[in-house]
């Protein structure tokens, strides 16, 4: 057991940052490239929930594998990537029961995504709620990089 833990971690950090990456960097800009506005919109955001949630069993295999390997709170620095594991995986969870429930709540009020409908206050709205929703998005993403990146510096 003693190097299958460690494995584990690896192996859940990688999928959680390389989902993270191809659905962000390469599946939505494609997706949006190549499709209609509107559809493209339908498409990604029926993909979603899977991906958030996805992120969320990534994190938890990653953080359960960290306390199994006895990373999990040996030391400043190790205790330093179980706090970023664990505010990952309470921000992906926000975001797949809570974030993207509410943003399809205000989508369903958006008349259209004409550019004339843009001062909509339901599409103003829907705006700061992707905006944040991508912003964090990113700093998820920044920190798997950083857990792969600097493995070392976060396990004894």
């Amino acid at each position: 057991m003693s190097q299958v833990a460690p494995a584990i971690y690896r192996i859940a950090v990688a999928l959680w940052f390389g989902g993270m990456a191809v659905f962000s960097l390469v599946m939505t800009p494609l997706i949006f490239q190549t499709q209609p506005r509107e559809t493209a919109a339908r498409v990604v955001g029926a993909m979603m929930p899977a991906y958030f949630r996805y992120a969320a069993v990534m994190v938890a295999v990653a953080l359960a594998a960290r306390f199994a390997a006895g990373w999990g709170l040996s030391g400043m620095q190790p205790s330093l990537g179980t706090v970023i594991l664990a505010g990952a995986l309470a921000a992906n969870l926000w975001q797949a029961f809570v974030l993207v429930p509410r943003m399809e709540r205000v989508k369903s009020r958006i008349p259209s995504f004409d550019p004339a409908d843009a001062h909509h206050p339901a599409r103003r709205e829907f705006g700061r709620l992707h905006a944040f929703s991508m912003t964090l998005n990113f700093l998820l993403m920044a920190a798997a990089a950083l857990l792969i990146a600097a493995q070392d510096v976060f396990r004894p």
